[in-house]
């Protein structure tokens, strides 16, 4: 599919899994698919992962390789009674933050598995900023 006009389009990957440092096979497959987009599109892969070995809150990581901006942040999760909401607000943050670091508009986002990936997605597309599209399961919503 190639883009109407003669600006490229921004889509922005807001995966569930995604190869990183800790795993460098889970979430692949979605790698995979965005190199299949890269010819007719600009695509950014932003992507948060828990690392209890942080020492900070946050560390992002930009990498531009095979022609995908990809933004992994990692963050370092809570402990005790609150973990479960403070790992929420740390993962929201850190995509939050990764998306900051695009320059320019996004046209499309595509979500993997709509769970908390998909709140920023939601939050922009009904800000009106751009289409969104969810995946579940091989389903496309």
């Amino acid at each position: 599919m190639k883009p109407t006009t003669g600006a490229r389009k921004k889509m922005l990957i807001l995966p569930r899994w995604y190869p990183n440092r800790k795993d460098i096979q889970l979430g692949i497959f979605i790698r995979q698919q965005a190199l299949l987009l890269k010819n007719d599109f600009d695509i950014f892969v932003v992507y948060a992962q828990a690392d209890e070995n942080l020492n900070s809150k946050y560390e992002l990581n930009s990498n531009n390789s095979d022609g995908i901006h990809e933004q992994i942040v990692y963050f370092r999760p809570g402990k005790g009674i609150f973990a479960k909401l403070l790992n929420a607000h740390r993962y929201g943050k850190a995509q939050e933050t990764a998306i900051r670091n695009i320059n320019g508009k996004i046209d499309l986002c595509h979500v993997h598995v709509p769970y908390r990936s998909a709140f920023p997605a939601v939050h922009m597309h009904s800000a009106k900023k751009f289409l969104t599209s969810l995946q579940n399961i091989g389903q496309v919503i």
